[in-house]
């Protein structure tokens, strides 16, 4: 077991590991969101286009990301998603039914309320474990994160003592001999 205060590299990467869930809650939605984007935006897009762009998307240019707005329009409000849809000339987002964005913006607002829940917990994470400082009272007062720093941060971490050696057997190793 370390001992002394745990840095903050530590701290951080026990914080995402404590939210890991809505984490990875948000990411399903995300995905829920582009496939769901990427399948309406394609229902609409004229019958010769799509079928070129299904057949033969390498000679298209594509759009890879996106972003949806939910149902507050503002810039805060809109989630980064990934899609695979043909570039359009004049539209800086290909064009879905207004019931369809309705439906998109239930979603969005969703990501964002679980976005806002991941980052509070994992602020409130971060603050609990500087308050604790050291290895020993994070194992007595939060036992979850220092399971988490054991486990999971701490892996590498390990000192290899016979790396440590004496300073005669290094110079001599290294070649470098007493001079007389």
């Amino acid at each position: 077991m370390a001992t002394g205060t745990i840095a903050q590299y530590k701290i951080d990467s026990i914080a995402a590991h404590l939210v890991a869930p809505q984490a990875a809650e948000i990411s399903k939605l995300e995905n829920e969101l582009s496939a769901e984007y990427t399948k309406r935006a394609l229902v609409l897009l004229p019958t010769k286009v799509r079928e070129c762009f299904e057949e033969h998307p390498e000679y298209m240019y594509t759009r890879n990301y996106l972003y949806v707005k939910g149902s507050l329009r503002s810039r805060n409000d809109t989630v980064h998603i990934s899609v695979n849809l043909p570039k359009m000339a004049n539209a800086d987002t290909p064009p879905i039914s207004s019931e369809d964005e309705a439906h998109l913006a239930l979603l969005v607002n969703k990501i964002k309320e679980l976005q806002k829940v991941r980052d509070v917990l994992r602020r409130k994470s971060i603050c609990a474990i500087e308050k604790i400082k050291t290895y020993k009272r994070l194992q007595v007062e939060f036992p979850e994160a220092y399971k988490i720093l054991i486990e999971k941060v701490d892996i590498g971490d390990v000192k290899d003592d016979s790396i440590c050696d004496t300073v005669e057997s290094l110079r001599a190793e290294l070649g470098v001999t007493e001079k007389k």
